[in-house]
């Protein structure tokens, strides 16, 4: 293998290509990977053929990957049929942030209402694994970014779970968030050579409280702060103060919102960013919520 280029992504692919999975898939969720591990780098270019090649198909499938991850803001289009992985800036981890605080507590409060039995026994045990994380603490670096990654997903997970009847197209857009995260955590690792740290939730113990009795508002906000204590923790590590006050007004938003007695009267809606928002409550008192794309109009 004479080009650099390609001996470069052809190294360290650690996954098995299944000649079962369709093709699209199989290229999607091997580029994916490896954007959200940071083996490919911000502003890399991917050449439509070596990617081809390492996933054992054709560049149709791998043209569709690309596309659905430029639709999801991880790749950039270039000409000459390339792609080239996203940039992020310090003002994108902002408002992706504070978006993940918006619809997370919009999410939950309405997923909530529909808990059955078993998920709500099975968030109960996810919140209790996490809870258990909190005070983990690794011996070396690399025994710290574990614990951090165990910490990361013991946290998604939990917030999945708590969002399971919010509708698919309000978890693609969580899951989206979760990951364009994963890539500013490893872009500092890369840039400052550390790991930004994963915090645990301050007041965890009134969530655990709302999670048994099972009080949907009250877990909303209790999952909205968390987010925003994440994000205003990553902005301090990022060292760029700048952006934070676009989380404390996602925060306040999402405070307002799940406080209200009548939301559909208290006209519950933003747009931001790129997307706009409604909170409704119906008659019988159910919250409900919508999400469309928005050109800020």
């Amino acid at each position: 293998m004479d080009n650099p280029q390609e001996a470069a992504l052809f190294d360290n692919s650690t996954k098995d290509v299944s000649p079962h999975r369709n093709g699209v898939q199989i290229a999607y969720l091997w580029i994916k990977e490896r954007i959200i591990s940071g083996h490919f780098k911000p502003g890399e270019v991917l050449p439509q053929a070596v990617l081809a090649k390492q996933c054992q198909t054709s560049r149709g499938p791998v043209r569709e990957a690309l596309r659905l991850l430029q639709n999801q803001g991880l790749i950039e289009a270039e000409s000459n049929q390339r792609a080239r992985v996203a940039s992020f800036s310090v003002e994108d981890l902002a408002h992706i942030c504070a978006s993940i605080v918006i619809n997370v507590s919009a999410a939950i409060a309405c997923s909530a209402q529909r808990w059955s039995k078993a998920e709500l026994a099975e968030i109960r045990r996810l919140a209790k694994a996490l809870q258990k994380l909190r005070n983990s603490s690794g011996k070396g670096d690399e025994d710290a970014d574990a614990v951090r990654l165990k910490r990361q997903n013991a946290h998604r997970k939990l917030v999945m779970a708590m969002c399971v009847h919010a509708g698919r197209p309000a978890r693609e857009i969580l899951d989206n968030h979760f990951d364009r995260i994963a890539i500013f955590r490893q872009m500092a690792r890369s840039t400052k050579g550390i790991s930004p740290n994963y915090p645990i939730i301050i007041n965890f113990d009134d969530l655990y409280v709302a999670i048994d009795e099972a009080d949907s508002r009250h877990i909303a906000l209790e999952v909205a702060k968390l987010s925003a204590n994440l994000g205003q923790t990553a902005m301090q590590q990022m060292d760029s103060l700048r952006w934070s006050a676009i989380i404390d007004n996602a925060l306040a938003f999402a405070a307002a919102a799940l406080s209200a007695e009548n939301l559909a009267t208290q006209s519950q809606m933003i747009t931001y960013p790129n997307q706009r928002i409604t909170i409704i409550q119906d008659g019988s008192g159910v919250l409900r919520w919508s999400a469309e794309d928005s050109n800020g109009d």
